[in-house]
């Protein structure tokens, strides 16, 4: 139960860690880009005094300029985006743990928890739904195993946590992110 809590603490210190990362990466581009657009607004001042009557195309160099600040947004997003991802893992493994502990213990199954699912058919919902495809894990878990079943960051709630589990051919349970964001897969399994 301690190891539990210690991760549990060391994974939202991460998380906090993560989100003031971001944040001070996101105030270090709204800064460059503020102090980018100071000296063009002088040059250009400067400038237009002497030099011919304004174009009212838009010119590469202001082109630019909107390139660089889209691409300082979808960098902050990404961002934003790694941050969630690395919630999932943490979560995906807290629920693993919980699980694997509450299987080590003797006469508890993987049939315990009701129908969750073989791997190569489908994963079941790990949530407070009801019926074929969920499993309520709360009632075996918390509070012995684990505090709280996680739910994701973005899409994650008391009906539907956003996680999934299924058991492998070989004895094994595997818990799987969905909702990652970006390429890759986030899973675990033991």
């Amino acid at each position: 139960m301690k190891d539990i809590k210690i991760l549990g603490a060391i994974a939202v210190i991460f998380l906090v860690v993560a989100i003031g990362v971001v944040f001070y990466i996101s105030k270090q581009n709204s800064d460059s880009v503020a102090n980018n657009d100071d000296e063009e607004t002088m040059n250009e001042s400067m400038q237009d005094d002497a030099t011919e009557p304004e174009d009212d195309s838009l010119d590469e160099e202001a082109m630019e300029d909107t390139q660089e600040e889209t691409n300082s947004d979808t960098t902050v997003n990404d961002l934003f985006a790694d941050t969630r991802n690395a919630q999932r893992s943490s979560d995906v493994l807290q629920i693993l743990n919980a699980v694997t502990q509450y299987l080590s213990n003797d006469g508890n199954s993987i049939k315990d928890f009701g129908g969750i699912l073989d791997c190569s058919i489908r994963q079941t919902i790990i949530g407070g739904g009801q019926g074929e495809g969920f499993v309520n894990l709360t009632k075996f878990l918390v509070p012995d195993y684990i505090v709280a079943i996680p739910q994701d960051p973005s899409v994650g709630s008391d009906f539907d946590s956003g996680y999934t589990i299924c058991a492998e051919q070989d004895g094994k349970v595997t818990i799987n992110a969905p909702y990652v964001e970006g390429e890759g897969e986030i899973k675990v399994t033991r």
